[in-house]
């Protein structure tokens, strides 16, 4: 029985469960979680810059947890209005393992935030960092693009939660210099405490 369920098939799905939906706030602090509905597979699709990997074992356990534990951390996803469909901000793995080749899974459960790109890109390294094992020149690419999304330095190391010095060495991996060859330079910046 799932008819108390809010399953996702279309945009059109999407746009009236958005609707109708407030989000509960403590302290300044969204709960989106307490929102998670199911949406088909076939509306899901992974980033292009997600610098966490998880090795085949890990992935192995990752199967097990869900099927031993049930599916009780969701997908989080964006719903990006330019392709119609939902990207997945956190979650690409457990989105692996409920795919075909894993568990078969048809509704996969997310949790849909409202962001930009520059906060999906930061959301996912915040994320990932506390749990995962990063692809550095896949870090690097996140700072590029943030960089050419007009973010300003302190931000995107406040943002993805590094110092200046990995910033440097993220930048230097992907050869970002040519980025900033047309842009005018400002003082320099220290990264606080």
């Amino acid at each position: 029985m799932d008819a108390n369920f809010i399953k996702i098939n279309t945009k059109e799905d999407f746009l009236k469960w958005k609707s109708n939906q407030c989000i509960y706030e403590e302290n300044g602090i969204k709960f989106p979680v307490l929102n998670a509905v199911l949406v088909h597979k076939s509306m899901i699709l992974p980033n292009d810059y997600n610098p966490n990997h998880v090795a085949k074992d890990k992935m192995e356990l990752l199967k097990t947890s869900i099927v031993e534990n049930g599916f009780a951390f969701g997908i989080v996803a964006i719903f990006d209005n330019e392709i119609d469909k939902f990207v997945i901000i956190d979650g690409y793995h457990r989105d692996v393992i409920t795919g075909k080749k894993w568990l078969d899974l048809t509704y996969k459960p997310l949790v849909i935030l409202d962001h930009s790109m520059e906060k999906r890109l930061a959301a996912t390294v915040q994320f990932n960092k506390a749990r995962g094992v990063h692809k550095i020149d896949l870090n690097a690419e996140l700072v590029k693009r943030m960089i050419e999304l007009g973010m300003e330095d302190y931000d995107i190391c406040k943002q993805l939660g590094i110092d200046a010095d990995e910033f440097l060495r993220l930048k230097r991996n992907v050869k970002i210099a040519e980025i900033y060859k047309d842009l005018e330079f400002s003082n320099s910046w220290e990264v606080g405490n």
